[in-house]
C-alpha cells in the first residue's frame, strides 16, 4: 500500500513537471508553428526586407539552431522574444508573461541625449545612489554600448530610434524571462569628471490580472492654459473610453489663442480617438489614412469582420485587399485657432495615424522627434504548450502623403529634443520651446523661461507596457 501511494505521488509530480518542461521537439514544433503563422498573417514582409533585410526563414532557422535538449522553458521564452523583435515592427511581439509573474526593476530611469545615456531620476542607495545627469558608462561591468546591443535583440520597434529608446528603457530592469537576480544591479557612472560605481537593489512588480498598470484615466488626459492664453492638451493613450473626457477638455480650451496637443509617450490604442480630436479641428471631411488588409485564411478566420469591410483586389494573385479610405467627419464645435502637435518616437500605432493625418491634412505643424512608425491592427495567435501568444500585423496603413506609415512614421516639421541642460534642471525643455514657437507664430512677446516638469515616462508602467495585450495594440 505504501509503495502504491509513493507511485501515485510520483505520477502526479511527473505530470505537473511535464506541463512545465518542454522537449527539444516541442520547441522546434512551436517555432515551425510561429513560422507558418507569421508567413500567413503578417502584412509587411516585403517592406521589412527592403528596410532592414529581414528574412523570416533565416530568423526561424537561426532560432532553431539555438534549441537543444538542454534548453529550458525560460531560455526558450527568450528565443521567442528575439524572434519577434527581429521583425523590426513594434506591433510584432511575443507575449509570454502571465498574470502573477514577478518582474524586477531598480526604479532607475534613463534617457538618451545625443546618443549618450544619462540617469533621469535620483535614486538613493546605501552607497551614494544615482543622481540626475549621471552619465552611464557600464552596467554590471559591461560597457553600455555592448549592453544596448544585447538589449536591442529583445526590444520591439519599427524605427531605429524607437528600438534604441526601448533598449535604453531596459537598463533599469532585469530581463523578463531570466531567473530572479541574485546580485544588485551595478551602474558605473561618470559624475563631475569622476567615475563612480553605484549598487541598486531590485524592486519587484507583479503583473496584475487585467494586464494594465495603475495609471488612471485622469493621468492619461490632462489640460491646462499656458502663458499667452495657449491651451495645452496631453493625451497619453488612444483608448476609446477616453473620447468623452478628451472632448470635454478640448471644450474647456475653446477660448484659448492657440493649442498644443502633446502625444509624446502615447503608445496607441483605438483609431477613433484620433478621429474624434481631428473632427474638432477641420471644417470639411478629411482622410485619416488608407488601408489594405491581408486577407489570408488565418487572418479571415481570426478576424472575419475584415471580410465585411475589405475586398480582395484580385482573388487569384494575392491576399491583399484593395485600399479603402478611413474618413473623418467634422463635428461641432470647431476649434479655429492655431494648433500644433508635440510628439516623439514613443507615439505609435493609433497615435501614429493621428499624427500623420494631422500633418498630411495640413491642420498644423508637428514639433518634436520622429514618431514610432507603426500601423497594423495585429492579431494575437495562441502558442502551443502554454507558451503565451505572438502577434502579427494584418493591416497596411497608407499615409495621405502616398507612402506607408510603417517603419517611417511622421517626420516633424521642427525637431525639438531634450538637452542635458533640460535634464539636470528638471524641466521639460521641449514643451518650453514648443510654447515659444506658438507665441512667436502668434506675434506674442516671449514668456520668461517656465520650468515645466518633465515626464519621461520611461519607468512608471514601462515594464507592463511591453506585455499589455488589451486595447493598446488593437488598431
Amino acid at each position: 500500500m505504501k509503495n502504491l501511494v509513493v507511485t501515485i505521488l510520483l505520477l502526479v509530480y511527473s505530470q505537473s513537471s511535464l506541463s512545465k518542461i518542454l522537449s527539444e521537439r516541442s520547441m522546434i514544433q512551436t517555432l515551425d508553428f510561429v513560422h507558418q503563422m507569421g508567413s500567413d498573417i503578417y502584412c509587411y514582409w516585403d517592406i521589412k526586407k527592403k528596410m532592414y533585410g529581414v528574412d523570416w526563414d533565416v530568423i526561424i532557422k537561426e532560432a532553431k539552431q539555438k534549441v537543444t535538449f538542454r534548453t529550458s522553458r525560460s531560455e526558450f521564452n527568450e528565443i521567442l522574444d528575439e524572434v519577434a523583435a527581429s521583425v523590426k515592427d513594434g506591433h510584432v511581439r511575443y507575449l509570454g508573461l502571465k498574470p502573477g509573474t514577478t518582474l524586477y526593476k531598480t526604479g532607475a530611469t534613463f534617457v538618451s541625449i545625443n546618443g549618450v545615456i544619462y540617469s533621469a531620476k535620483k535614486i538613493r542607495s546605501e552607497n551614494n545612489g544615482l543622481e540626475v545627469g549621471d552619465k552611464i558608462i557600464k552596467v554590471d561591468g559591461l560597457n553600455i554600448e555592448n549592453v544596448l546591443i544585447e538589449n536591442k535583440k529583445k526590444s520591439f520597434g519599427s524605427t531605429p530610434l524607437m528600438i534604441h529608446t526601448a533598449s535604453v528603457m531596459k537598463l533599469g530592469s532585469h530581463l523578463y524571462y531570466k531567473s530572479p537576480p541574485k546580485k544588485k544591479r551595478v551602474y558605473s557612472v561618470e559624475r563631475d569628471g569622476k567615475k563612480i560605481e553605484i549598487e541598486l537593489p531590485w524592486e519587484t512588480i507583479v503583473i496584475p490580472d487585467n494586464g494594465e498598470d495603475s495609471v488612471n484615466r485622469g493621468d492619461l488626459v490632462t489640460s491646462r492654459i499656458l502663458p499667452g492664453n495657449i491651451g495645452y492638451l496631453r493625451v497619453r493613450a488612444m483608448k476609446s473610453s477616453l473620447i468623452k473626457l478628451i472632448l470635454k477638455k478640448m471644450d474647456s480650451l475653446a477660448g484659448t489663442n492657440g493649442l498644443i496637443i502633446d502625444v509624446r509617450y502615447n503608445g496607441g490604442g483605438n483609431g477613433s480617438v484620433g478621429d474624434a480630436i481631428i473632427s474638432r479641428l477641420v471644417t470639411k471631411k478629411v482622410l485619416r489614412y488608407k488601408a489594405s488588409a491581408k486577407l489570408s485564411r488565418q487572418v479571415t478566420f481570426g478576424r472575419p469582420g475584415l471580410l465585411e469591410k475589405f475586398q480582395k483586389s484580385n482573388v487569384f494573385q494575392n491576399n491583399f485587399s484593395s485600399l479603402i479610405n478611413f474618413e473623418i467627419i467634422p463635428t461641432f464645435p470647431f476649434y479655429d485657432k492655431s494648433v500644433i502637435v508635440l510628439t516623439n518616437e514613443r507615439c505609435f500605432s493609433a497615435c501614429d495615424t493621428f499624427v500623420d493625418s494631422f500633418s498630411s491634412n495640413k491642420i498644423g505643424k508637428i514639433l518634436g522627434t520622429q514618431t514610432g512608425g507603426g500601423t497594423g491592427y495585429p492579431i494575437k495567435v495562441k502558442l502551443p504548450y502554454d507558451l503565451g501568444y505572438i502577434q502579427f500585423s494584418v493591416l497596411q496603413g497608407w499615409s495621405n502623403y502616398g507612402r506607408l506609415i510603417e517603419g517611417i512614421g511622421t517626420i516633424p516639421d521642427i525637431t525639438l529634443e531634450e538637452s542635458l541642460v533640460d535634464l539636470v534642471n528638471n524641466r521639460d525643455g521641449v514643451l518650453s520651446r514648443a510654447l515659444t514657437y506658438v507665441q512667436n507664430a502668434l506675434g506674442q512677446k516671449k514668456t520668461d523661461q517656465i520650468n515645466f516638469k518633465p515626464h519621461y515616462d520611461t519607468n512608471s508602467g514601462s515594464m507592463l507596457e511591453e506585455m499589455r495585450v488589451g486595447e493598446a495594440w488593437e488598431k
